[in-house]
């Protein structure tokens, strides 16, 4: 199983604004704790055409509104899924920010010609977001890694923008062999790493998780405290 973050976040128009003012670090650096300011001219924007959170709103709504005029769908609710935030890590802990980059480069290139340019808009590499977590699978901390965020419109032919029919079972395999081919021609191994790990969760689920494992941790050691001052007494 690889050990990529899922094509899972659907997010609506307002969360895709969100995701945006995220990847181009609009007033973020100061308010987020684990990016480093210092390291924020390592990040690489993928997909030149857009240089705002503002530009790439307007392209993906854009480009929502010319399917629909072709495929339109059923109903349109409030917080219908027109975009598809698909996260991918460097393949290896601790690997140099060069092939970490030549990988997601590569990786952006076949993902783009997969679902089609019309339908990605907004690349971005981030490499200032690497911080120690608490990796609960395994138990300890370990290095967030250089990643790569794209949006997708999930688009499916006959069907239009329909984020349901885009994110299946069937998309994740044939992501994980996209990756694994592009991984052994830059790299010389396996996207998959062979330890079986189930997908490692978006960033921030990632976040949360070691976020509640280090209070855990912290309880842990407040209760030890509190017995060794009690035998002491």
């Amino acid at each position: 199983c690889a050990s990529w973050r899922k094509p899972g976040r659907q997010m609506t128009s307002v969360a895709t604004k969100a995701q945006g003012r995220h990847n181009y670090r609009e007033n973020e650096n100061n308010s987020n704790k684990h990016i480093d300011p210092t390291k924020s001219h390592l990040n690489v924007n993928l997909d030149t055409r857009y240089n705002s959170s503002t530009e790439l709103q307007t392209a993906i709504l854009n480009r929502v509104k010319e399917v629909d005029a072709v495929l339109p769908p059923k109903r349109k609710k409030k917080d219908r899924i027109t975009t598809v935030c698909i996260e991918i890590p460097a393949p290896r802990e601790n690997m140099s920010y060069e092939d970490a980059v030549r990988f997601l480069k590569a990786a952006d290139e076949e993902l783009t010609k997969r679902f089609g340019e019309e339908n990605c808009h907004g690349s971005m590499i981030h490499a200032d977001e690497q911080h120690k977590y608490i990796d609960t699978s395994k138990d300890r901390f370990v290095e967030s890694r250089i990643h790569l965020h794209k949006d997708v419109i999930p688009y499916v032919d006959g069907k239009g923008v329909n984020g349901k029919e885009f994110v299946k079972k069937q998309l994740y395999r044939e992501l994980n062999q996209l990756l694994d081919k592009v991984c052994m021609k830059e790299l010389g191994y396996s996207f998959q790493d062979g330890s079986k790990q189930k997908s490692r969760g978006k960033v921030e689920e990632l976040k949360y998780d070691s976020i509640k494992a280090n209070h855990a941790l912290n309880k842990k050691i407040k209760n030890k405290n509190q017995e060794l001052t009690q035998e002491n007494e």
